[in-house]
């Protein structure tokens, strides 16, 4: 998905199915590609946040979540759409901030990367969990999307010397130390964000 790529259907899906089937191999092609941060977050981020978030209220709102013996619980309808939608605005944001993030910490390990680069190795690492995030269309499928949350975990593993020059014998700390600056960038992001607009409110619906 080079920046001379068009942005269509079928380009999403080809490299969607390059990272799900080919984490490791995949980055040979990622790689190699001229990174440019607006084509990728049109192309791929938006695109996989909207999908994945639209199926979990869709799910939602159809299904709801089954409690035996005490009913379905389903979220108000205008609440849990506003925060899907705010839940997409800050995924895509995330991963731009989390690039900024990642470039700094290549430095740390005496590496080197550019922020794009760095962007496409956090956007091609969403992927997996952005999949996963599609099963919430069937509220009680979601318990599999931990699956996909490893997947996605092994291909930025992956990827982590493939975007950047940080020395394969720090491949493993290096991914350990963006994992958990990424996990606190985004419960910082959302913290806030969950300050700005109300969530849903649990409440059961019995049906």
């Amino acid at each position: 998905m080079n920046t001379t790529t068009a942005l269509t259907k079928a380009a999403l899906i080809d490299r969607v199915k390059l990272v799900l089937l080919k984490p490791s191999e995949c980055w040979d092609t990622i790689a190699s590609e001229t990174a440019n941060i607006p084509h990728i977050a049109r192309s791929l981020v938006v695109p996989l946040a909207v999908i994945s978030s639209a199926c979990q209220f869709i799910g939602l709102q159809l299904f709801g979540f089954s409690f035996p013996g005490l009913g379905t619980w389903r979220p108000p309808l205008f609440s849990s759409l506003a925060w899907h939608i705010v839940t997409v605005i800050l995924q895509v944001g995330i991963v731009f901030v989390g690039a900024i993030v990642v470039e700094r910490i290549t430095k740390l390990f005496k590496g080197d990367t550019t922020r794009e680069r760095a962007y496409s190795l956090l956007a091609h690492s969403m992927i997996p969990g952005a999949v996963g995030g599609i099963l919430g269309l069937i509220p009680f499928m979601s318990i599999f999307s931990f699956i996909f949350a490893i997947l996605g975990l092994f291909t930025l593993y992956n990827g982590s010397t493939k975007m950047t020059t940080v020395p394969e014998s720090k491949k493993l700390l290096f991914t350990l130390a963006m994992v958990v600056s990424l996990i606190a960038t985004s419960l910082a992001v959302f913290f806030v964000a969950s300050l700005l607009i109300a969530q849903p409110v649990p409440g059961l619906n019995v049906s």
